[in-house]
This record gives structure tokens, C-alpha cells and sequence, in this order.
């Protein structure tokens, strides 16, 4: 009986072991993914030249949903109105996406996107207001340009001269296969795919050819690919 009794309470412990031990080594297993996704994030920041009246300016684009809608539509010229002593202002009759917009404050120097009127909006004096935007980047100097400007006609164009400038690829250098996208482009290949919201699905590097696993992903996405400081975005359809 001492025997059964003991051979039970040692299985008993065995096992309890065993569930204790089973999710410690699972999380050991998954931690090496996160962390690889994380340091592999790319970074595509894009330069955009900005003329107003015969002067030039540029700025640092980040990379988030609005900013992606809004560099979809360079080159372009806006008529922007000069608003509340503090902005430079053009409301698009169509609203582009957001992922991050909330009520926040403002630096001189911010483009932002305030979304219940579809304004893109240059600050370029403070009042200290707070309001609903999303951020899309910054103009690296010269902003007080604007200050007292009036109404005016400003050209955006992607930057050739400094930054990350555009680039054209013939799409047979693409190739989706169920869920895995292979490029082929000669150079250090560095790219990255995104879904409509703007998050990272998947990231990818290579010499001359990169194949990126989706795995769990169908549908649109946004293909992001760098080389050698130049970068373009393709659209494809995954799954």
C-alpha cells in the first residue's frame, strides 16, 4: 500500500512539473521571433521638397497610414489658405485613412492631418491649442516662411537630393506565391510589408533576392522595398 501510495504521489509530482516546465520552455521558443520582427523593423522616413514662392524647403515624412495616402499624390501643387494666424491650410474633398489620430499638441514646424475636415495642415506659429490629428511629419527648417504669407499656391514633391529618393521596378521582379513574396533586384534588398492600416506584417532581407513568409496574412498589402537609398511601394494581394 506504501508502495502504490508513494509511486502515485511521484506521479502526481511528475506531472505537475511537467505543466509548470511546458509553458516556460513554449515562451523561451516564441521570444526569439518577437524580438528578430522588432530589430528588423524598417525604417522608410521619406524626404519631400516643398517650393512656395520661389523658395525651398523640405521635410521628413514618417511613416504612418496618412502620410503613405498623402505621398501616394506627389508630385502636387495645393492652394493652401493661411488660417488662424497659425497654419497653412488645404482641405481635400476626399478624407484619408488614420491610424493614430487623438487630441494632442502641436510644434512649430508639424504637418499634420486633422481628420473631421480632411485638412493637411503646415503649423507654423503656436497658440498652444490642442486638437484631433494625426502627425505626418515635420519641415527640417524655414517654416516661419508661412508666418504672414497669405493664401498661396504650394508645391510637394518627392526629394531627389537628399533622404530616401524613388525608384521604379518592373513588376516581373515581384512574384507572390500563396502567402510568400519573393523580389528579385540586384542589390542589398531591405523591404517590408504592411497591411491596410498601415501595420507590419513582415519584413525581409536579402542580396539580389528576398523571399518574405506571410504566413496568417490574405488579402491587400503594401510592399516597401529599399536599395541602396532609393525606395518604392507596390501594391499586391497576398493569399
Amino acid at each position: 500500500m506504501k508502495t502504490f501510495i508513494s509511486n502515485l504521489m511521484t506521479g502526481f509530482i511528475v506531472a505537475v512539473i511537467g505543466l509548470c516546465v511546458s509553458p516556460l520552455h513554449a515562451c523561451a521558443e516564441s521570444s526569439p521571433v518577437t524580438e528578430s520582427n522588432d530589430n528588423n523593423e524598417i525604417n522608410m522616413e521619406l524626404k519631400v521638397k516643398i517650393t512656395v514662392n520661389g523658395h525651398t524647403l523640405t521635410a521628413t515624412f514618417a511613416d504612418n497610414v496618412t502620410a503613405r495616402a498623402f505621398l501616394d499624390k506627389l508630385p502636387c501643387t495645393l492652394p493652401m489658405m493661411d488660417l488662424y494666424g497659425r497654419e497653412m491650410c488645404y482641405r481635400f474633398p476626399e478624407s484619408l485613412p488614420t491610424d493614430n489620430a487623438y487630441i494632442q499638441g502641436y510644434e512649430v514646424g508639424d504637418i499634420v492631418y486633422y481628420p473631421p475636415m480632411h485638412s493637411f495642415v503646415i503649423m507654423y506659429r503656436q497658440n498652444g491649442e490642442r486638437f484631433q490629428m494625426q502627425k505626418l511629419g515635420r519641415i527640417d527648417a524655414g517654416v516661419e516662411i508661412f508666418d504672414g504669407i497669405g493664401d498661396v499656391n504650394v508645391k510637394f514633391e518627392a526629394s531627389t537630393t537628399s533622404g530616401i529618393s524613388s525608384m521604379e521596378i518592373d513588376s516581373d521582379r515581384i512574384t507572390v506565391m500563396g502567402q510568400n513574396v519573393e523580389i528579385s533586384i540586384p542589390g542589398d534588398i531591405n523591404a517590408g510589408i504592411y497591411d491596410i492600416s498601415g501595420r507590419l506584417i513582415a519584413v525581409g532581407k536579402g542580396n539580389d533576392r528576398c523571399v518574405i513568409d506571410c504566413s496568417g496574412y490574405n488579402g491587400v498589402a503594401l510592399l516597401k522595398i529599399n536599395i541602396g537609398g532609393k525606395s518604392c511601394s507596390k501594391k499586391i494581394l497576398i493569399g
